[in-house]
C-alpha cells in the first residue's frame, strides 16, 4: 500500500491523525510513550524534583515557560530503529538537511570531514545549539567547523530535549534555532549488551554496544554514588554512486542530460553550450574548437605512439564517474562514555563525564581531470593533420592564462592512470566535564563545573594519491609522458606529479560554570525563584596544511612543490575568551492555591545573559516568557528573546583557506571598464577573492511565539499543541551575491560594497602610488591560493574588483506554525498511541543587503520546505510492541530547472517506516529473560525521492530527501 499526499491539507490530517508514538525498552511498559512530549514538567521517574534542572533554563525543579519543548524519550528512540542520534533528531520536522552536514563524501557543503550536524528551522548548522547535560561541546572541521551531533552513542541516552526557540539569554551563542540537549542515563545496575545489522541495497552497517552499572550506598565513608561505562562500535561499507541509478553521470533516462559530456560533441557534432567539459575515458579526448562550441575525438587504446588523424574516432571516449566515486564512504566508529556520580558528603556531590569518539571514514572520487593537457606541436607525440587545428594554441602550464604555444589540446583519464582519489578523514573528539553540586541554606543549590574538550581532524588526507596537474602537465612538455598511451605508467612517471596533501586542525575548549539557583520568596501563587553565575570560555584551533609533489608542477595552486619531501606550507591558528554573567528569574503570581475565573495559573519568567568576546566586543540578550492555564487542560504561553550566534574563529581567519586571483570570467552588461573579445561580449580583468576575512561580528536574532497546549482531564491520555514562531535572523555572515552587480548598472550601484570598477589610467606596473587608491585594500588582503591567474605583477591590468569573502550581511525572516497532538489510551486488544507531529512555515524571505528587494524563498530549491510533518500509531500488548510512521515533505519549486527553463514543479515525497519488536520478561526461559529483538524499516516500501533535474549532477534533492531507499535494521538487546 502506498500513501500520497500532494497538498497542506493532507499533510495535517496524517499528521494529526498519527505520530508519536509507541515504545517501550527492555521490557515493555503498559504504555506506548508519547515520543514527542512537551517538556513543561520535571521527570516524573526522578524523585528529586527540586534538584533537575531541564533544558531551556537555569532554575531547578521548573519548566522553561513559555517555550516550545520537544522531549524524545529512550523507548520512543529505540523504537525508530535508527542507529545514531543525528538520524533520530532529523526525523523531528523541524530539522533539515539544509547544508547537509552529515557524513558522506558527496553530499554536499564545505563539509569535508564528515561531520554530521543538526539544523533546526533551516536556519543554518551554526544556529543550533549541541549539548550534553547542559555542558558545551569541542568544534570538529577544519576551513568551517560544526558541533558533532554524533556525541554519544544511543545506548547511553536518557532522554533528547530540543527546544525550539532562541534560548541565548541562558546559553549564549548559537542558539538561534534552539537547544538541541543529550541527556545521559543516570542510574544502571548491570549489564547490557546490543548487536545491530542495517542492510540498504549498496552497503551494510553493523556495530554493537556493552554498557555496564553499579551502585553503591556507601564508599570508604563518602556516601552514596555510581558509575555507567559504556563502548560501542560501528562499521559502514561504502556505497558507490553507481549503486543508485539516480545518481550516475547520464540521467537521459530520467529526462536529464548526459553530464558526461557537456558544452561539446556527440559523435563527432557540434555541442549546444560554449565550454568544454566532458568525463574522459581511457586515454581521453582530443579538444577542438568549433564556432564556440567543441568537438571531441576519441583517441585509441594502445602506446599512443604514430597516431594520425585515422586513427580517432568520431565517437569520445566517456566513463562514468559514479562507478569511481562513493556516495558514502566506509566508516569506523568507537564512543566509550563514562560517568561517575559520588557524594562527597550528604550536602556535595561530585560527577564525571567522559566522552570519546574516534570516527575514521574513507572516500573515494572519480581522478579529477583538471585543466586540460597541453601536447605541443613540437611533441613527439602531436598528432598533425587533425581538422580546426591549424593555428590553435594551448597552455604549456596548469592555468590556461600560462605560457600559450602551437598545440593540440586534450583531455587525459587519470583514473586510468593511477586511479581514485582517495580521502581519509580521522576524526578524534573527547570532552571531559567535571564538577561539583552542593546544597546551600535555604534551599538554594550551587553548581560549579570545569569542561575540556579537544578535537582533531583531517580534512582533506589524501596519502600518495593527489595529483598536481602542473607537474603532469610539466612531465608532458619534457616528454617523459605520452598522454596518449593506455600503458601502465612506470613508478617514476607516477611519481613525477602524484603526491600527498594533508590538512589539519586541532580544536580546543575549556569552559568554566559556576552558578545558584534558589527560592527568594514566596508569593499567593508560590516561591519566587532565581538563577545566577557565570561563564569563562577559552577555544582555539591550530590548522597545519602541507603535501609533497616532485619539481616542475610550475606554480600549481592546490599542493606545495618542495623536491618531493613533504612540506607543512600553511599554518593558521587562532584564540579566542569569552567572559558571560547570567541571571534568570522564575515569579508564578497565580497558582491553584490562588486561582480566580480564567487564571487558574500564571507564570513569568525573566532571563539575560552578557557575553564579552575577546576578539569583537559584547552582547546582551533578554528573554520573557509566560505560560497562562486559562482553564483545567487549557494553557497559553508566549516567549520573546534575542539571541546571537559568534562568528566562529575560523570565519575570522584568511589564513586557514582564502583564495585571490584575476579573471576575465564574469560577464559585465554594465560596460563599465570592460573589454569586447567579440561583439555583443564584454568581459572585466576582475580580482576576486574568496574566503574568510577578520573583523566580524556577530549574527543576531529576534524571536517571539504564541501557543497553547490542550490536555482535557476528561480525556485523559489527549494532548494537541499549538505554536506560532516569528524569527528575524539578521547580520549573516555568508559569502555576498557579487555576481549580481554585474548584471544592471541598477545592481552595480546596489552591490558596490562588493564590486568595484577600477580606474587604473596612468598606472605603472610596480608602482603602487600610480595604482587606482580603491584597489590598495584588496591587493593587501590574504589569499593563500589562486585559481586562475596571480594578481602579483598585473595590477594594472585589474578593471573590477569582485570581493566574495564571507561577510555580516542580509537578513532573513522565518515564520510558521507547529502542530503536535498524541493520544494515548488502553483497548481490549492492547495499548495505543496516536499523534502527529506536523510544521507549516508561513513566510522565509531574505534580504541581501539594504535596498535590496526581498526575495521570498520559502518552497523554492535549496530553502525550507513550508509542510514537513511526521505521524505514527503504536501499539503494545504484553511483550509485544508494533510501531508505524509516516514522513511528509511537501511539494516546492524547483528553480533551476534544466536549461534554465520556468520553474517546475518538485512533487511531495511521502514514506512509511515501520517496527516491531519482542521483549522477553520475567516468566521466559531464563537464557532469553532480559532480551529484546527489533526489527524496523525505514521507506519501508522503497519509494524513490521527486525528480529533481538541473544543469548540475543530481536528479534529486539531497536537502529534502534521501537516495538510499529501504533501511532494514535488526536489533538484539539483553539485560544481564
Amino acid at each position: 500500500m502506498m500513501i500520497r499526499f500532494d497538498t497542506t491539507a493532507g499533510a495535517i490530517a496524517i499528521a494529526t491523525g498519527l505520530m508519536a508514538s509507541s515504545a517501550f525498552a527492555q521490557t515493555a511498559p503498559t504504555r506506548p510513550s508519547d515520543p514527542q512530549v512537551a517538556a513543561q514538567q520535571p521527570d516524573p521517574e526522578t524523585s528529586d524534583d527540586e534538584a533537575i534542572v531541564v533544558t531551556g533554563t537555569n532554575i531547578a525543579g521548573t519548566a522553561p515557560v513559555g517555550t516550545q519543548a520537544v522531549t524524545l524519550k529512550r523507548d520512543t528512540i529505540l523504537n525508530t530503529g535508527n542507529t545514531s542520534l543525528a538520524d533520530v533528531l532529523r526525523d523531528l520536522p523541524q530539522v533539515t538537511n539544509l547544508g547537509i552536514y552529515r557524513e558522506g563524501a558527496t553530499q554536499g557543503g564545505y563539509n569535508a570531514t564528515q561531520a554530521n550536524g543538526i539544523n533546526l528551522r533551516g536556519l543554518g548548522i551554526g544556529g543550533t545549539l549541541t549539548l550534553v547535560d547542559g555542558h558545551r561541546l569541542p568544534s570538529t572541521g577544519t576551513v568551517s567547523t560544526i558541533t558533532e551531533a554524533n556525541q554519544i552513542p544511543i545506548a547511553m541516552i536518557e532522554r533528547v530535549e530540543v527546544i525550539l526557540d532562541g534560548s541565548s539569554a541562558v546559553y549564549g551563542s548559537d542558539a538561534v534555532g534552539g537547544v538541541v540537549n543529550y541527556v545521559t542515563r543516570k542510574n544502571l545496575r548491570g549489564v547490557e549488551a546490543a548487536g545491530r545489522l542495517t542492510l540498504v541495497d549498496g552497503y551494510k552497517e553493523y556495530g554493537g554496544s556493552v554498557t555496564a552499572g553499579q551502585t553503591w550506598n556507601d564508599l570508604g565513608g563518602l556516601g552514596a554514588g555510581n558509575i555507567i561505562v559504556s563502548y560501542d562500535y560501528t562499521w559502514r561499507d561504502p556505497m558507490f554512486a553507481s549503486s543508485r541509478a539516480r545518481l550516475s553521470q547520464n540521467l537521459t533516462q530520467f529526462g536529464g542530460i548526459d553530464n558526461r559530456i557537456t558544452g561539446g560533441a556527440r559523435n563527432g557534432g557540434v555541442g549546444l553550450q560554449s565550454g568544454s567539459f566532458a568525463t574522459p575515458g581511457a586515454p581521453g579526448n582530443i579538444i577542438v574548437p568549433s564556432g564556440g562550441t567543441y568537438i571531441y575525438y576519441g583517441i585509441p587504446q594502445g602506446n599512443g605512439t604514430g597516431l594520425t588523424f585515422a586513427n580517432l574516432s568520431t565517437t569520445p571516449n566517456l566513463l562514468d564517474t559514479a562507478d569511481y566515486t562513493t556516495y558514502m564512504g566506509s566508516m569506523r566508529r568507537h564512543q566509550a562514555v563514562v560517568l561517575i556520580n559520588q557524594e562527597l558528603s550528604p550536602s556535595i556531590e561530585f560527577y564525571f563525564e567522559g566522552l570519546y569518539t574516534n570516527r575514521h571514514t574513507r572516500s573515494e572520487q572519480f581522478q579529477s581531470n583538471g585543466p586540460d593537457v597541453c601536447v605541443a606541436a613540437t611533441s613527439p607525440y602531436y598528432i598533425a593533420g587533425i581538422p580546426g587545428t591549424a593555428g590553435q594554441t594551448c597552455s604549456t602550464g596548469p592555468s590556461p592564462t600560462d605560457t600559450r604555444v602551437p598545440g593540440i589540446t586534450m583531455q587525459y583519464n587519470f583514473q586510468n592512470a593511477i586511479g581514485s582519489w582517495g580521502t581519509d578523514n580521522p576524526d578524534e573528539n573527547y570532552t571531559l566535564i567535571s564538577g561539583i553540586r552542593a546544597k546551600l541554606p535555604g534551599g538554594w543549590r550551587a553548581e560549579a563545573s570545569f569542561t575540556y574538550g579537544a578535537d582533531n581532524t583531517c580534512g582533506i588526507c589524501r596519502y600518495d594519491n593527489n595529483s598536481s596537474f602542473g607537474a603532469f602537465q610539466h612531465q608532458v612538455n619534457l616528454g617523459n609522458i605520452n598522454p596518449f598511451s593506455t600503458a601502465p605508467l612506470t613508478a617514476a612517471q607516477r611519481e613525477s606529479f602524484v603526491g600527498t596533501v594533508l590538512q589539519f586542525s586541532h580544536n580546543r575548549f575549556k569552559d568554566v560554570v559556576v552558578k545558584m539557583n534558589g527560592s527568594l520568596f514566596d508569593l499567593p501563587g508560590g516561591a519566587v525563584k532565581a538563577a545566577f553565575g557565570g561563564e569563562y570560555t577559552h577555544t582555539s584551533y591550530d590548522l597545519e596544511s602541507g603535501g609533497n609533489i616532485s619539481p616542475g608542477e610550475q606554480g600549481d595552486y592546490a599542493t606545495p612543490s618542495r623536491d618531493n619531501e613533504f612540506v607543512w606550507s600553511n599554518f593558521a591558528s587562532g584564540r579566542r575568551s569569552v567572559v558571560a554573567a547570567f541571571a534568570e528569574l522564575y515569579v508564578p503570581l497565580i497558582s491553584e492555591q490562588n486561582a480566580m475565573p480564567l487564571i487558574r495559573s500564571l507564570v513569568f519568567n525573566g532571563a539575560v545573559r552578557y557575553d564579552h568576546y575577546s576578539d569583537f566586543g559584547s552582547t546582551t540578550n533578554p528573554k520573557l516568557g509566560m505560560t497562562w492555564e486559562i482553564f483545567d487542560g487549557f494553557t497559553a504561553r508566549g516567549s520573546w528573546g534575542t539571541s546571537f550566534r559568534a562568528p566562529a574563529l575560523t570565519d575570522n581567519d584568511p589564513y586557514v583557506g582564502s583564495f585571490k586571483f584575476l579573471t576575465s570570467f564574469p560577464t559585465n552588461v554594465t560596460g563599465v571598464n570592460c573589454f569586447s573579445p567579440a561583439p555583443g561580449l564584454c568581459l572585466s580583468n576582475t580580482l576576486i577573492l574568496f574566503g574568510a576575512q577578520p573583523g566580524l561580528k556577530p549574527e543576531k536574532s529576534k524571536s517571539w511565539s504564541l501557543g497553547f497546549d490542550f490536555a482535557p482531564r476528561f480525556l485523559p491520555g489527549l494532548k494537541v499543541s499549538t505554536t506560532y514562531y516569528n524569527i528575524r535572523y539578521s547580520n549573516r555572515l555568508q559569502a555576498p551575491p557579487w555576481q549580481e552587480a554585474f548584471g544592471s548598472n541598477a545592481s552595480f550601484a546596489l552591490y558596490s560594497q562588493y564590486a568595484k570598477a577600477i580606474n587604473n589610467t596612468g598606472c605603472v606596473q610596480g608602482n603602487p602610488s600610480t595604482y587606482d587608491p580603491a584597489l590598495l585594500p584588496y591587493l593587501s588582503a590574504v589569499g593563500l591560493y589562486t585559481l586562475y591567474m596571480p594578481v602579483a605583477g598585473r595590477e594594472c591590468q585589474v578593471q573590477a574588483v569582485a570581493d566574495g569573502r564571507t561577510t555580516n550581511i542580509g537578513t532573513t525572516n522565518q515564520e510558521g506554525l507547529d502542530f503536535a497532538t498524541n493520544y494515548g489510551f488502553d483497548s481490549s486488544i492492547g495499548t495505543w498511541n496516536v499523534g502527529g507531529s506536523l510544521t507549516i512555515v508561513l513566510k522565509e524571505n531574505a534580504q541581501y543587503v539594504a535596498g535590496a528587494p526581498v526575495v521570498d524563498r520559502l518552497d523554492t530549491l535549496g530553502y525550507p520546505v513550508s509542510v514537513r510533518g511526521r505521524g505514527s500509531i503504536g501499539w503494545t500488548d504484553g511483550s509485544l510492541g508494533a510501531n508505524l510512521y509516516v514522513n511528509h515533505v511537501g511539494p516546492y519549486k524547483n528553480t533551476t530547472p534544466l536549461n534554465n527553463t520556468v520553474s517546475t514543479h518538485v512533487a511531495p515525497w511521502t514514506t512509511v517506516d515501520a517496527g516491531i519488536s519482542y521483549s522477553f520478561g520475567e516468566n521466559s526461559w531464563a537464557g532469553l529473560k532480559g532480551t529484546r529483538i527489533s526489527l524496523n524499516a525505514q521507506n519501508l516500501f522503497n519509494r524513490d525521492p521527486p525528480l529533481v533535474l538541473t544543469n548540475g549532477y543530481a536528479s534529486y534533492d539531497p536537502q529534502q530527501a534521501n537516495i538510499l531507499g529501504r533501511i532494514v535494521t535488526i536489533q538484539l538487546a539483553k539485560s544481564f
